[in-house]
């Protein structure tokens, strides 16, 4: 207890049932709002779908009681983990070829830059979406092999970005004022889709 990393997470947002006899469904209908304000639940390109919590202890490493707000991803423990065991990683092209060192955000530190770049993430569907700083782009098009896409999902099929800290519940869909903002991310998708990975590592 004294000297173990421990990280606490969760893979996905919240499942949000309203009707049946599910659990979920129950604590709904109690008032439990698992995914708070965010829109989209599990399965969904919405911030509900992707927003969980990160909580790490690390003894005499990690100083208690502090909050980042640095965009990170589960993905990321790979080669953060890593760093901290002081195991090499093999090239991206080879292994974790999305996952980023946050090391130091574990630590405390306050880098000059965000460690990482940018995050990509998707549906079950197959709709990509990225994150830059606070925005948010949604790609909005679904893989052409998705069937049988329920009606609540339907909205997330079409163009969408948002500014995050502005408006964290996704609400206001400002791709027309922002058409600059927009193609960037769209472009950095298709890059780092193309390259087939979007992490900095030699």
């Amino acid at each position: 207890a004294k000297d173990t990393l421990v990280v606490f997470s969760s893979d996905n947002g919240g499942v949000l049932l309203s009707e049946g006899g599910r659990p979920e469904a129950v604590a709904y209908r109690a008032g439990l709002r698992v995914n708070g304000a965010w829109r989209g639940r599990k399965h969904s390109i919405y911030q509900g779908g992707f927003q969980v919590p990160l909580l790490v202890r690390w003894p005499g490493r990690s100083p208690a009681g502090t909050t980042c707000g640095e965009t990170v991803s589960l993905v990321d423990l790979f080669a953060t983990l890593a760093t901290a065991a002081g195991t090499p990683l093999p090239p991206v092209t080879r292994a974790g070829e999305d996952s980023y060192d946050v090391l130091p955000l574990f630590l405390g530190r306050k880098p000059g830059r965000p460690l990482r770049e940018s995050l990509i993430v998707h549906s079950v569907d197959g709709v990509f979406a990225i994150r830059q700083g606070e925005w948010k782009y949604i790609e909005g098009k679904p893989d052409p092999a998705a069937k049988n896409i329920p009606e609540w999902r339907k909205e997330e099929m079409g163009p969408q970005l948002y500014h995050l800290r502005d408006d964290p519940a996704e609400e206001k869909n400002l791709l027309e004022r922002n058409h600059g903002v927009a193609s960037r991310l769209a472009d950095l998708l298709r890059t780092h889709i193309a390259q087939t990975h979007s992490a900095r590592r030699e």
